[in-house]
């Protein structure tokens, strides 16, 4: 299982790194000199969600540095109920969930989210952690509403 996993991460990274060359006329593969991320905001305040959808804005900070963690995963899970009880699981699908990149600020927009609620993630092949909420003794509970922006400020969290 854990090569499988490997696997899949190494075949991943792969595909990010050749989908973002481009190749010219002359035959040569040109690598840009900065990774291209979509969903990278550039200021606050930029999602404009359309119908039917809302958007989560927020910034990541680390609490050992206080900088911004630049250019990090941020995942939308899933809260997984569990029968019987008020119980859940926190799910998250590596290549499936909705999931954007930090900016050099830190800042991130998930836009175009359906209505609903998410635990919000990072996650990497090699450790992962479901962001707490400050304020109660479990993860944070993103709620998106339809056609407006979730705020969620600034973020501390235990992250290298």
């Amino acid at each position: 299982m854990r090569n499988r996993i490997s696997i899949s991460a190494t075949i991943l990274v792969a595909a990010l790194v050749i989908t973002s060359c481009t190749l010219t006329s002359t035959g040569t593969i040109q690598i840009p000199s900065e990774p291209s991320v979509s969903g990278i905001p550039n200021e606050p305040g930029r999602a404009t969600p359309g119908a039917g959808v809302g958007s989560i804005e927020g910034r990541l900070i680390s609490s050992s540095s206080g900088l911004p963690l630049q250019g990090q995963t941020v995942y939308l899970g899933e809260f997984l109920p569990l029968d019987p009880g008020d119980e859940y699981l926190v799910t998250l699908e590596a290549e499936g969930s909705p999931n954007t990149r930090t900016d050099e600020a830190g800042l991130f927009i998930f836009s175009s989210v359906s209505p609903g609620n998410y635990p919000l993630l990072i996650w990497t092949p090699f450790r992962s952690m479901v962001i707490p909420d400050d304020t109660l003794d479990k993860e944070l509970n993103v709620v998106v509403l339809e056609g407006q922006t979730t705020q969620l400020g600034d973020l501390v969290v235990d992250w290298p």
